[in-house]
């Protein structure tokens, strides 16, 4: 079955002419195993978080993962309930440095957020986006997923780290087009994982 999934780059306050690496490289594993992934750069595409918001609940997704540090949790929580009270089919996950590092203050402070991605995001997305459609709710045994259930923080397996890098597909490039178009060559450059 088909999944479709919205990744938000969570980062309101600060401009960034870079490619937000995560995500793009979460996209491109996703789409490689057959889903939709759609990337979202609120700040390269003028969106305050209501129009980040209304932007991916049109585009109705199994799942919407937004990729934050800590200093904009504020936004992202704000994000989230937006998300949620317009569309509460919709599950909401957060990733990157500041949620895997401390996964209870997001899921404490915001309860519109249903899991925490922790640790690197490829297979582990990949792999909750094919549970969520299973509809069985083996999501909650999902290596790298932080939920919370009956009050209390849970941790599920770990996840493997990618130890071949090479394994992955080539990061997804929407956002470098994005920044070309707006900003122009000389001011934009390309990033890259090793």
């Amino acid at each position: 079955m088909r999944g479709k999934v919205v990744l938000i780059n969570g980062i309101f306050n600060t401009l960034r002419i870079s490619e937000p690496i995560g995500i793009c490289s979460i996209a491109a594993t996703l789409r490689a195993k057959g889903h939709e992934a759609y990337i979202v750069e609120p700040r390269l595409m003028d969106l305050d978080v209501m129009a980040t918001a209304a932007y991916a609940i049109n585009l109705n997704p199994t799942y919407v993962g937004i990729s934050t540090f800590s200093f904009e949790k504020d936004k992202v929580f704000e994000l989230a309930e937006c998300i949620k009270k317009t569309a509460p089919h919709i599950f909401i996950v957060v990733g990157g440095l500041g949620p895997t590092l401390t996964p209870e203050i997001y899921l404490e402070g915001c309860e519109y957020i249903d899991a925490v991605l922790s640790g690197e995001g490829e297979y582990v997305s990949v792999s909750l986006l094919e549970r969520l459609l299973a509809s069985d709710h083996s999501w909650k045994k999902c290596p790298g997923v932080v939920y919370r259930e009956d009050g209390k923080i849970i941790h599920g397996p770990v996840s493997e780290k990618i130890h071949n890098l090479d394994e992955l597909p080539y990061m997804a490039r929407d956002i470098l087009q994005l920044n070309i178009e707006k900003y122009g060559k000389k001011y934009v450059s390309a990033s890259i994982m090793g």
